[in-house]
């Protein structure tokens, strides 16, 4: 199957367009539903977290800049396939500790599911900073 490059501005109100793009590549790969449902998850946590952390302020929590995202996908036979380009500040995710899964909702800090379901559901994580852009890759395996 064709490669699928996938650009758009790195701001959360793109995310229907991304999840929208990500249906059309399901949809040639003629992904079943769970693997649909596994990659459109995990893309879209990776996708809100570039937009939350790598072009925002930590301290004020605003966009600093107007960046860009590249998410390129490939579905073969045997896996998925994904790449997160990005040109945001350094921020590597899989360096944040486990979320807590003991404690009750209301005792729990916010944030750090996500990354936990895409550490869960994908094969392989795995981040670099490459020329001055962040590179998340993810990877699924397709179970014969």
């Amino acid at each position: 199957m064709r490669p699928f490059v996938i650009e758009t501005r790195a701001v959360l109100s793109e995310l229907d367009l991304v999840v929208a793009k990500l249906a059309d590549v399901a949809r040639e790969a003629k992904l079943n539903p769970n693997l649909e449902f596994i990659m459109q998850l995990s893309c879209e946590e990776v996708f809100s977290n570039i937009c939350s952390y790598a072009f925002s302020d930590n301290e004020t929590d605003k966009l600093t800049e107007s960046g860009r995202v590249q998410i390129n996908v490939l579905v073969d036979s045997d896996s998925i396939q994904i790449v997160f380009r990005d040109n945001g500040r350094y921020f590597d995710p899989l360096i944040e500790t486990n979320p807590d899964l003991e404690s009750s909702v209301a005792n729990r800090m916010i944030g750090g599911l996500g990354l936990h379901f895409v550490r869960h559901y994908m094969d392989l994580v795995a981040y670099q900073r490459i020329d001055d852009q962040n590179v998340f890759s993810m990877k699924k395996n397709i179970k014969q």
